[in-house]
């Protein structure tokens, strides 16, 4: 019988060979960049500029950074330690500007919430909780409830992904001009997915009409897994009746919205 050709194929070693003397040649190469970029003293910093914020708070932090090298600093963390310096902002990203600039970009943060835990915590526009918190609930900000179980213990405290979008709602209906006229006053935000959300007419001042009286914020029952959807179908049910005249609202299934309204007083 004829004998099979072998498929065991040896590498050359001419070919081994060269390949070796470039991997090390390239190792060699990226390691001198790397110790010209992060050695060499064209790259220390000379300047840090802050934008978005005054400079007076952080004068100490720029001055520990001038002189290091640019690229020798890691930026995450050069972000995590000026929003330390001052918790009322965010950095919304650094930037190295050669040869020895750097950029900070700050955004004051802005409450649109606060969420009930063993205190009342004011939440931002990210539904990050910021250092603020009070034994009393504050003034003019809808508070968040139900959330105290899956936030316990976490600390900074993480924002779980029923916050998340229960203040993506707060913010879509903060857009919507049509419910400029109404206020939420709390979230229920329930384990059974069952959420409810408080929503109170602002007074212009004037008698209540039609005999009904809003002593009381009306509830809406809403999806949480649609808050930008709930706060626009809200704003097409409001849009040509006043709250006052309305009992309940169901947005379980913004498809088939539920209101009841309010029996109208009958008069003596």
């Amino acid at each position: 019988m004829p004998r099979r050709k072998s498929r065991d194929y040896k590498v050359p070693l001419k070919v081994i060979v060269p390949c070796a003397i470039i991997l090390a040649i390239g190792t060699v190469a990226a390691f001198t960049l790397k110790m010209f970029f992060t050695r060499h003293h064209y790259f220390k910093i000379s300047r840090v500029s802050i934008q978005g914020a005054q400079d007076s708070p952080y004068v100490d932090f720029k001055r520990r950074l001038i002189g290091k090298n640019i690229f020798s600093l890691d930026l995450r963390g050069l972000k995590r330690q000026i929003e330390a310096e001052q918790e009322n902002v965010r950095c919304a990203f650094v930037q190295r500007r050669l040869p020895g600039e750097l950029l900070f970009l700050l955004e004051k943060r802005i409450p649109v919430a606060q969420i009930k835990l063993l205190r009342y915590h004011l939440v931002d526009n990210l539904a990050q909780i910021m250092p603020y918190a009070s034994d009393l609930a504050f003034a003019d900000f809808p508070v968040i409830l139900g959330l105290q179980d899956k936030m316990q213990g976490k600390k900074p405290y993480a924002a779980p992904p029923e916050l998340v979008r229960a203040v993506e709602l707060l913010k879509e209906m903060n857009s919507i001009s049509a419910l400029s006229a109404y206020r939420i006053t709390r979230i229920n935000i329930s384990s059974d997915r069952t959420n409810s959300l408080y929503l109170l007419e602002e007074s212009s001042g004037g008698e209540p009409q039609n005999g009904f009286s809003q002593a009381t914020p009306v509830e809406v029952k809403f999806s949480p897994d649609k808050p930008i959807e709930t706060a626009r179908v809200l704003a097409l049910l409001l849009k040509k009746r006043s709250l006052q005249t309305v009992e309940y609202i169901d947005l379980k299934n913004i498809d088939s919205p539920v209101i009841l309204e309010k029996k109208e007083k009958s008069s003596r």
